[in-house]
């Protein structure tokens, strides 16, 4: 799986709380609330997404069938006030070739852009062979509640194992001709045939252009 055109960057800041600045001086960010556009705006502001720094838990999420989901208090930010979604993929059948993709979905209701910038940092792993990935992938649907069948679907954006830590996720999607809901899938891709892997999640900036 690739990772649709979208750029994986070192997560802004790294651990240190900072977020880049105007000519790339740090800038503080906001207790689990970062800049990482670098539009000066604080993400929690402008994105879609309710309660995109995993500040006030994980309301909204939902755990597809097989999936575990918690809270983890690894913060993209190193944040002690914050923390992340961290979501574990432990379907297996060791006879079935391929890989399994699966997560923790939100619909974002009554969205009509006809397209929008995505931010998120995610962290991959670990896994027992290192082969795993963690992103995000979209749903477009022309209902307003995310029900029924899609009307179409984003590639999916992976970061793989062999970049640790915190990284950054860019990159830009565009809903086909009425669409009025996105359903966001945060995903963990692995083989069938390996254990139980895992990634966490956090600061989801998603706004219109």
């Amino acid at each position: 799986m690739g990772n649709g055109g979208a750029t994986a960057l070192p997560a802004a800041g790294g651990h240190g709380g900072l977020a880049a600045g105007a000519g790339g001086a740090p800038a503080p960010s906001s207790a689990g609330c970062p800049d990482l556009d670098g539009n000066g705006v604080r993400d929690c502001l402008e994105s879609l997404v309710p309660n995109a720094d995993f500040a006030a838990g994980l309301a909204g999420w939902t755990a597809e069938p097989g999936i575990t989901q918690s809270f983890s208090s690894s913060d993209g930010k190193g944040d002690p006030r914050s923390g992340a979604l961290a979501i574990t993929n432990p379907n297996r059948s060791p006879m079935t070739p391929g890989l399994t993709m699966a997560g923790s979905a939100l619909c974002l209701p009554d969205t009509s852009a006809s397209a929008y910038d995505v931010y998120l940092e995610v962290a991959v792993g670990p896994a027992s062979d290192g082969v795993v990935q963690g992103g995000i992938t979209f749903a477009f649907h022309d209902s307003a509640d995310c029900s029924g069948a899609p009307s179409g679907m984003a590639p999916a954006t992976l970061l793989d194992q062999t970049l640790t830590g915190w990284r950054l996720v860019q990159e830009i999607i565009r809903p086909g001709q009425g669409t009025r809901s996105l359903l966001v899938r945060l995903v963990v891709v692995k083989p069938f045939d390996e254990a139980s892997a895992g990634a966490s999640f956090d600061n989801i900036l998603i706004r219109a252009r």
